[in-house]
């Protein structure tokens, strides 16, 4: 399991020459939601410098404060971020 601290850590660590892509988990809240059906862009970590967006596949009934617990393949890391993609996503209960 990692956190919204230490997933910059991982994705640096990364050789992105690999052709395997790290499977992670992560519980984060949620900063965003953007819906492009069919795919819902999830921001996450909101009180992290990193960027850390999550693709889904399918609509998101998420919204922003809401806790999840996120599974997905770390696929890409930009300047600022991170991607996971697919992700999936489960609610937590507070």
């Amino acid at each position: 399991m990692t956190s919204c601290k230490t997933i910059g850590t991982l994705a640096d660590k990364w050789d992105k020459t690999s052709e395997q892509w790290p499977e992670i988990i992560l519980q984060a809240k949620v900063k965003a939601v953007h819906e492009a059906n069919p795919i819902a862009v999830t921001e996450l970590c909101p009180n992290q410098r990193l960027q850390v967006i999550c693709l889904e596949y399918d609509n998101s009934a998420l919204k922003a404060g809401d806790h999840v617990e996120v599974s997905g393949m770390l696929t890409n890391s930009f300047e600022g971020g991170v991607v996971i993609d697919p992700c999936s996503t489960r609610l937590q209960q507070d």
